[in-house]
């Protein structure tokens, strides 16, 4: 079933767009509702309508994946979950007048974006993710940043990430391979949080969601290590459940690149503005 889910996303990978896509699109030469798999975009939809829809089908893709092997799902969707953990940050920024993107990703497998909008006090939010199932547990107290807080929920992620792949059905090497990239995906959080806490209060959060963390990597930002991580796994499990995880990275950073298309175009900002702020994952 591993090489199934792997075929599958072979097939789900073809169909990303490509770096002369997003020239063409930065530069206005074509329009995302071109492309057969943005085709429910409208011109005239609102740019929150717009971008919503950019996310819908990540997770679209990751439904697709999930349906053709029902007893690896539980990891599969748990990639897709990143979405929830998301969410359960920009509502913190709300709450805590930290500001935030005006609309929640359009996923919600334990507690969707209308219930978590609803939730208007911090204790309301950790609450609700807990009894949810979202997280197996809450900050410290005395935390007094929100940055400390932000941290705890992209740590907890990993964590969620790591214990999916403990009871999924994988052979034990994708499992080893699975659990591996958990931990070096542990150290790219805590190398970007690197960027706002101190190395201390990094490690004191990552321990509180669960996590050790090595020492951070060097080389380039965690977002480009992650795009080679996922070039790794590609590379050495074509036909196995890794492949899916690096799929999910690619899936994830086209997203995110479209929906900074769509915004950088609605504000006037220049192609090369636009093309500067995307993380491709092909030449």
């Amino acid at each position: 079933m591993e090489a199934y889910v792997a075929v599958r996303a072979h097939g789900l990978k073809s169909r990303l767009l490509k770096r002369p896509d997003y020239e063409a699109l930065a530069r206005g030469e074509r329009e995302v509702y071109e492309y057969k798999d943005y085709s429910s975009i409208a011109a005239r939809d609102p740019l929150e309508v717009k971008v919503e829809k950019v996310h819908r089908v990540y997770v679209s893709r990751i439904s697709l994946l999930a349906e053709s092997a029902p007893e690896l799902s539980e990891y599969l969707w748990a990639l897709a979950d990143k979405l929830e953990f998301e969410n359960l940050k920009l509502q913190l920024r709300r709450v805590l007048g930290g500001g935030g993107r005006p609309i929640l990703y359009p996923y919600g497998r334990h507690v969707g974006p209308v219930r978590l909008s609803e939730a208007t006090e911090e204790k309301e939010l950790w609450e609700l993710a807990l009894s949810s199932g979202l997280l197996e547990r809450v900050p410290k107290r005395e935390w007094g940043s929100l940055a400390e807080r932000e941290a705890f929920v992209d740590f907890a992620y990993v964590k969620h990430l790591a214990s999916a792949v403990q009871r999924v059905p994988a052979s034990g090497e994708s499992r080893r391979a699975l659990l591996e990239a958990a931990a070096e995906l542990c150290s790219l959080v805590a190398a970007s949080w690197s960027r706002h806490l101190s190395p201390e209060a990094v490690a004191s959060v990552a321990r509180a969601a669960g996590l050790e963390v090595k020492r951070p990597p060097r080389g380039g930002s965690p977002e480009e290590r992650l795009l080679r991580l996922a070039r790794r796994l590609e590379l050495r499990y074509p036909a196995s459940l890794p492949y899916a995880f690096a799929f999910d990275v690619y899936a994830t950073a086209e997203a995110r690149n479209v929906e900074r298309v769509i915004v950088g175009r609605s504000l006037g900002m220049g192609s090369s503005e636009i093309l500067a702020s995307l993380l491709l994952t092909s030449p």
